[in-house]
């Protein structure tokens, strides 16, 4: 009598995958590496994926979704923004609330950065930083509009290159060893787009009306 197949050997299949992606790599992983990790046959492995690409797409996909899930859990309602300063204090809030989410998820993060430098899936890499592109940029619109952001600034270029501050920040993040300061990064971070490199001009205190620029000199004699 054939054993039953195993219930649980598709999500001990992805388990063991993202250990051995995130050990070794995509491209040095082999399927018996998997299997041997999940404690199930080649066998099983072949009812579940045609491929280690296959297992590595499953849990691409899946973070993705993630991803797209947490970023709208945390999304500030900048529609409650009244001035420069609630925008800085939401983005912090809501970045440090990402970097930390993806900290948690430094291992398949890795991996997919990794992959994204080659040609198969380099089109996956680069159809997800649009997209956050287009999401920022939309962000950025609706502050110009209400006068939040300077509206001289093209949106689309601004917001291609503050995906690219934190695509590399991102990269920088997952090769830490330690446990980083989610808060210190998000205040950098959003110091740096809303105020810039420069130090802040002082500004010289406004003349007090009340005050002679040139006094009288009394003449000797009068009291």
């Amino acid at each position: 009598m054939p054993r039953p197949a195993d219930p649980l050997a598709r999500p001990k299949l992805l388990r063991a995958a993202r250990e051995v992606f995130a050990d070794v790599g995509l491209s040095e992983a082999r399927i018996e590496d998997i299997t041997r990790r999940a404690g199930v046959s080649k066998g099983a492995f072949y009812l579940h994926f045609k491929s280690k690409e296959a297992v590595f797409e499953t849990l691409l996909d899946g973070f993705l979704m993630e991803v797209a899930r947490f970023a709208d859990l945390c999304a500030p309602n900048l529609a409650q923004a009244t001035c420069g300063a609630d925008v800085e204090r939401f983005f912090r809030a809501q970045d440090a609330q990402m970097l930390e989410f993806l900290w948690a998820h430094r291992d398949i993060l890795g991996v997919f950065y990794q992959a994204g430098a080659t040609p198969q899936y380099q089109h996956v890499l680069n159809a997800f930083l649009d997209a956050q592109a287009e999401h920022v940029g939309a962000q950025l619109r609706a502050l110009q509009a209400r006068g939040l952001y300077r509206r001289t600034l093209d949106a689309a270029i601004v917001a291609t290159a503050i995906v690219g501050v934190y695509h590399n920040l991102t990269r920088h993040l997952v090769q830490q060893r330690g446990r980083p300061d989610f808060a210190h990064y998000a205040d950098t971070i959003v110091s740096l787009l809303t105020g810039g490199l420069l130090e802040p001009t002082p500004v010289a205190p406004e003349p007090d009306p009340s005050v002679n620029d040139h006094p009288v000199n009394s003449s000797p004699g009068e009291a």
